[in-house]
């Protein structure tokens, strides 16, 4: 209801108060950011569990491979966006050669994965906390998984990007 709300005030044609225009797209861009982090942290929980999975398992299961492929392919784009090679070398891992995967390749995956958080809006602590993501990486001990790396920044601070966003109300 509320983005709805916001969304349509903001857009709407002929709009006199621009400071109150800007204060609602900011509002929206808060919320927004909300929705896809939110959206975002299952896709890579999942992701990081069937390449935990399909890197372990004794038997290459099929399915397993394929949700991994699924996920990676939902969830590595926004990575380009930032980082090309991080990207690259992720889609390799993940989807190219996602039914030979190693537990050496899903290491290098998922930290490079975890160092790419920025680029997906996420921190670790989001990520961190899925019973998933526990039983996936934990399925072998002999095999010590990467540590996650919170973004540089806050992302949770509001948007300083380009008019009308940044603009003082």
């Amino acid at each position: 209801g509320t983005l709805k709300m916001l969304l349509s005030d903001c857009l709407r044609s002929g709009t006199e108060d621009d400071a109150l225009r800007r204060k609602q797209a900011k509002s929206m861009r808060g919320l927004v950011d909300e929705l896809t982090r939110a959206m975002t942290v299952p896709l890579v929980q999942n992701l990081i569990h069937h390449v935990g999975m399909v890197s372990t398992a004794e038997v290459a299961d099929p399915d397993m491979v394929d949700y991994m492929i699924l996920y990676g392919l939902v969830t590595l784009p926004p990575i380009i966006i930032c980082d090309e090679g991080a990207y690259d070398s992720l889609f390799d891992h993940t989807i190219t050669n996602g039914k030979t995967i190693t537990a050496e390749g899903a290491y290098d995956a998922v930290g490079t994965l975890y160092s790419r958080f920025i680029c997906l809006g996420i921190t670790c602590d989001e990520v961190g906390n899925s019973i998933i993501l526990r039983d996936s990486l934990l399925t072998d001990p002999d095999i010590s998984w990467p540590t996650c790396q919170d973004p540089t920044m806050d992302l949770k601070q509001e948007y300083q990007g380009n008019f009308p966003l940044n603009e003082q109300e």
